[in-house]
């Protein structure tokens, strides 16, 4: 009890067949043209199923609702309100069948969303698997360390009684961060004990390889385990150093904690994609769909 009109389908074919033809080898493109002539045809009956379904489902969208999502897209595009109802007009858009447009696609928006929130689920095995996958197609660089220090500043020309009294605090504050058991706990004692640069962003050094620090720091971050504080007081010529690797890689690999928030897109889009399509499948097996375009 829907139909779609051939004249909807053929304004948008006409729309896309012109973007094809302009940016398409001219010999793929009898071929394509015939695959869009379907895509087009699928794409409006999927877009007709999910509505029918909305309102099955009685999916309500306000007007509050509506018009935020203009307002986003206006925001998303750049454009000023005389920018944007211009580019409606030449849409061929009203302003009240452009409203129209946006709640249809919203009410299809919303139907999605349920399916995909009952049935796209993600565990932390599948993360791990897929990050997996990803390292046996990376090429890895040399290590490189995540390091954080605590400095006690010793000024030129000090005393040795000076620098005497520079290390017995030092190694008091040393005795402190060996009970640290995480980077958030020994960054904070940085802010609080360390002087000089070494007070700001927590006494972080950054991501470093062999060859980015003084040797005398160098030579245990090699050797340190991750998370851990190293066992005594280092010395430079800047003064004392307290010693926190907190993590270490391989260069141009990214840690699974890293690499985790882009995972979880890429594989929630992913089973979000497939969830889609086999609902749409769904859809299309319980209606009575009968096409009169011409082949």
């Amino acid at each position: 009890n829907n139909i779609i009109l051939w004249s909807e389908w053929k304004k948008q074919f006409d729309i896309l067949k012109t973007k094809l033809k302009s940016t398409i080898d001219p010999k793929e493109y009898k071929k394509q043209v015939k695959e869009l002539r379907q895509k087009i045809l699928d794409r409006m009956i999927d877009d007709r199923l999910l509505l029918q379904k909305a309102e099955e489902l009685k999916v309500n969208v306000t007007d509050g609702q509506v018009i935020a999502a203009i307002a986003d897209k206006r925001r998303r595009y750049k454009l000023t309100k005389e920018q944007f109802a211009e580019a409606q007009k030449q849409q061929g858009f009203t302003r009240q069948s452009y409203r129209n447009m946006v709640k249809k696609e919203l009410q299809k928006l919303f139907v999605l969303q349920k399916i995909i929130r009952e049935k796209v689920h993600i565990s932390s095995a599948d993360e791990q698997a897929f990050y997996r996958r990803i390292l046996r197609s990376v090429k890895p660089g040399p290590p490189e360390f995540l390091l954080y220090h605590i400095v006690f500043l010793i000024k030129e020309g000090s005393t040795a009684p000076q620098q005497a009294a520079i290390r017995k605090k030092a190694e008091k504050i040393l005795i402190l961060s060996k009970k640290v058991k995480t980077k958030e706990t020994f960054t904070a004692l940085a802010r609080r004990y360390s002087e000089g640069d070494g007070r700001s962003g927590g006494g972080s050094l950054g991501w470093l390889k062999k060859g980015d620090v003084h040797p005398t720091l160098e030579r245990p971050m090699l050797s340190m385990k991750k998370n851990s504080v190293h066992s005594s007081l280092l010395r430079t010529p800047l003064g004392f150093h307290i010693l926190y690797l907190a993590n270490k890689r391989l260069s141009g690999v990214l840690s699974f904690e890293e690499a985790r928030p882009n995972i979880q897109r890429e594989l929630r889009k992913r089973s979000s994609d497939r969830v889609i399509q086999e609902y749409l499948q769904e859809l299309r097996k319980k209606a009575v769909i009968q096409t009169r375009l011409d082949k």
